[in-house]
């Protein structure tokens, strides 16, 4: 998938016979990118200029960020706007997208809170359970392991 997202993200020079391709980002402009996105969403990235309460900010920010982006990914329809007040607030979700954003949201803070204990089917089940709370067509499938591939 990486590669098809790169090559069409080449730029093309025609010289008389011949057409040349670039990418304004090598391999290792974009893992370290990748590599910097994704210390600073998990909260790793430290540094002596951002105190402690700017770097909790940071995180939160970016965990709203992926929250929605992910479950507008998902097929979840509001305004980035109108997800960030969901998510600032305590107000209940108004439908099913929001329900998708604040689940997302949920299971991130379930996620950072147990970042040091060992992955199990435990944990996987109930980070399962927040990620589909109230939207499952059968509410008892939530937090649990299929049976079969239906």
């Amino acid at each position: 998938m990486m590669k098809v997202m790169r090559i069409m993200a080449y730029h093309s020079v025609k010289l008389r016979h011949l057409e040349l391709f670039y990418s304004l980002f090598d391999d290792y402009t974009q893992r370290t990118l990748h590599e910097i996105d994704s210390r600073i969403a998990s909260g790793f990235l430290t540094s002596n200029g951002i105190d402690d309460k700017r770097r909790i900010m940071l995180s939160v920010s970016s965990m709203m960020e992926e929250s929605i982006a992910s479950s507008q990914l998902e097929g979840a329809s509001t305004t980035t706007k109108i997800a960030k007040k969901l998510l600032r607030s305590s107000l209940p979700p108004k439908d099913r997208s929001q329900s998708m954003i604040l689940n997302n949201y949920r299971a991130m803070q379930l996620i950072k809170s147990r970042l040091n204990e060992p992955l199990s089917p435990e944990l996987i089940k109930e980070i399962h359970r927040t990620v589909t709370d109230g939207l499952m067509e059968d509410p008892d499938t939530s937090g649990k392991f299929r049976e079969d591939d239906s």
